[in-house]
């Protein structure tokens, strides 16, 4: 939020090529995150299941190679689910699930 309100015509990254329009590359990044997240619930419609579960689903070609990343992808989409509260962590002690908290999707 930050970025996007800076008035500015060009931006240098620490990497990568210079941002000619940083507005429409954070728009773009957001539309991005939103589909990811709404992915995520929609894979919780049948009951709650772990992080991991989530990520083997939804990456099951990176999974074995790239588990680090696909967690960090999955857990912080359902950190962003949750603070909408869109979804909530189950725990009986032993295992960490999540589920869909319907009044917040329909």
């Amino acid at each position: 939020d930050k970025c996007e309100g800076l008035d500015c015509d060009l931006a240098f990254p620490s990497h990568g090529d210079a941002i000619r329009d940083h507005r429409e590359l954070i728009r773009s990044y957001r539309l991005h995150a939103d589909r990811r997240s709404l992915q995520i619930a929609r894979r919780l419609r049948d009951g709650p299941l772990t992080p991991f579960e989530i990520g083997r689903r939804m990456f099951k070609r990176f999974i074995e190679n790239e588990l680090y990343l696909v967690m960090s992808e999955v857990m912080g989409h359902l950190d962003l689910l949750e603070s909408r509260g869109q979804v909530a962590y189950l725990n009986d002690g032993d295992v960490l699930r999540v589920q869909r908290i319907e009044e917040a999707l329909n």
